[in-house]
């Protein structure tokens, strides 16, 4: 019963959308406590709110400000 409390707990993490300029293995995750943006790799489990550098993609400069815009305007929604 203890993890089917923890798992519908409001105040835990949950995802950010996908965002495809992010590294692999990394997600964002939101803190449901404070609301902000923090990062995950999935492969180590290691977290933190410094965005990992992201990988050669050839995805515009344009693109990722377009991507973070709509990021900013979902979260604050």
């Amino acid at each position: 019963m203890a993890a089917t409390e923890a798992a519908t707990d409001a105040s835990g993490p949950r995802f950010a959308p996908d965002d495809p300029t992010l590294p692999e293995p990394w997600k964002g995750l939101i803190d449901g406590n404070t609301g902000m943006l923090y990062y995950w790799n999935q492969e180590t489990n290691v977290t933190q709110y410094e965005r990992p550098p992201a990988e050669a993609t050839g995805i515009s400069d344009r693109y990722l400000d377009a991507f973070r815009c709509m990021f900013i305007s979902i979260h604050n929604f």
